[in-house]
């Protein structure tokens, strides 16, 4: 993979990635482990499956884990 790749950069600093699933990600999505994978509900275009998903996701997944357990957080 190419170092210029923004997942590469986020990864190496320790970001999550809550990510369309395309390139490097693809391979290095472990859902709720690596981060968390968004869009594709079938629903209206592309963008809007990407937006509807990633907020969905926000709301019932990442942000709860951030609020009630920080240790699988960390």
């Amino acid at each position: 993979m190419p170092l210029g790749q923004a997942g590469w950069k986020a990864a190496s600093n320790g970001v999550l990635n809550a990510s369309v699933l395309d390139g490097c990600w693809i391979e290095a999505c472990i859902e709720g482990v690596t981060g968390w994978s968004i869009g594709d509900d079938g629903i209206g275009t592309p963008e809007l499956q990407d937006a509807r998903s990633l907020y969905d996701k926000l709301e019932h997944v990442i942000l709860p884990l951030y609020a009630t357990d920080r240790a699988r957080w960390i």
